[in-house]
């Protein structure tokens, strides 16, 4: 019986669009700045034996444009829970090598926010202090995966997984409900590479 950890940070790519968000926006007089849809966060794990559970934060690097004298820019947030069992363990020449597959649940939050271009005084943000607004769209979410780990000393590993929405809410900006929003629904296939420490993997 043993109980282990691994802590890694990563990069990744989810083969999804934000373009109906993108399209409202650049119907409202906003130019977007291309269309990436890279992302960086950190991995978690406690194995213990066999079975695996899991925590994994990420955030979009962001989309920036301009239009009607205002910078918009795009954001998104997501994050899981998971569960698994190791699948596969292979050791080579004091080298660990597992593969474990999971299910879990997550948490996603598309967020547009607006600023206004240039400086400004004081008075100018207490005669008008709604210069700035912010908008978010939260879904939850059922996620598959797998990840596999190779360990040199330090570790690498690179995970797969497959995002399905099965709540999401309405826009909101604080508290207050936005009707008519675009339906964004940045979820889908993901892919990550993955670099940190894994702890003894035992037997």
């Amino acid at each position: 019986m043993s109980l282990n950890y691994g802590v890694f940070m990563w990069l990744g790519w989810s083969w999804v669009s934000f373009k109906p968000l993108y399209d409202h926006l650049s119907a409202s007089g906003y130019s977007i700045e291309g269309d990436r849809s890279v992302y960086f966060g950190g991995y978690t794990y406690v194995l213990f034996d066999s079975f695996i559970l899991l925590v994994d934060l990420g955030k979009f690097q962001g989309i920036e444009g301009e239009g009607r004298g205002l910078r918009v820019h795009v954001d998104h947030t997501v994050g899981h829970l998971g569960v698994g069992r190791r699948f596969l363990k292979w050791n080579f020449k004091e080298r660990n090598f597992i593969v474990t597959p999971y299910v879990g649940i997550g948490y996603g939050s598309v967020s547009v926010s607006f600023n206004e271009v240039g400086d400004e005084t004081f008075s100018d943000f207490t005669e008008d202090p709604l210069r700035e607004g912010s908008a978010h769209l939260t879904t939850y979410l059922a996620s598959v995966g797998v990840t596999a780990l190779f360990d040199f000393g330090f570790s690498l590993g690179i995970g797969v997984g497959y995002d399905l929405p099965v709540f999401k809410g309405e826009w909101q900006r604080g508290n207050n409900r936005l009707s008519g929003g675009p339906e964004v629904s940045p979820y889908g296939l993901r892919a990550r590479f993955m670099v940190g420490y894994a702890g003894d993997w035992g037997d």
